[in-house]
């Protein structure tokens, strides 16, 4: 047995398209459903695994990229309100089994990640004073005192020095693409 036949038997959420053109839609819908049709489907409660991957399978077209997952929720479970992440209770990122994925806010899914053992104190600790945001590289004030700094006259070059950032991150910044 394969996890398309299992697949069929589910009910799909018809309005899981939303935000998402139809066409892509539809496109990403199929491929997606091409590899499940053709994995090895477990007959027990064990993950449908997105093959040949070891952390989260991504499917893209036309400019549209969306987590296997995150396509498997949507496809058969509905949307995923904004704020929301799709988190595996099963802890293996390439699992898009549906019943295998809950909607959690970011707090949630590190408690879990956390009662899980995935992560100590100290990384969620470390997460929670980064603002949740851990590759960042400034912390929001210091954010705000480099667009201060350059409305003053401070050139882009000086405040790269100042903070230790290289010039593309500075320049994304300061013309707020990113630390919105």
């Amino acid at each position: 047995m394969n996890a398309g036949s299992t697949f069929l038997q589910c009910s799909v959420n018809r309005n899981a398209m939303k935000h998402i053109g139809k066409k892509a839609w539809g496109i990403l819908v199929d491929r997606f459903m091409s590899v499940m049709m053709n994995i090895p489907y477990p007959t027990d409660d064990k993950c449908w695994e997105w093959p040949n991957v070891k952390s989260y399978g991504v499917l893209s077209t036309r400019g549209t990229r969306i987590g296997a997952h995150v396509l498997s929720f949507r496809l058969f479970s509905g949307q995923v309100p904004h704020g929301m992440f799709v988190c595996h209770k099963c802890d293996n990122p390439p699992c898009c089994r549906p019943d295998h994925l809950f909607l959690g806010t970011c707090s949630d899914n590190s408690l879990d990640a956390l009662a899980k053992g995935r992560i100590s104190i100290q990384q969620l600790r470390r997460a929670s004073l980064a603002g949740g945001r851990t590759r960042r590289k400034l912390t929001d004030a210091q954010v705000k005192e480099a667009r201060r700094l350059h409305a003053t006259g401070w050139g882009i070059r000086s405040l790269e020095r100042k903070y230790k950032i290289s010039h593309r991150p500075m320049w994304l910044i300061i013309h707020g693409e990113t630390y919105k």
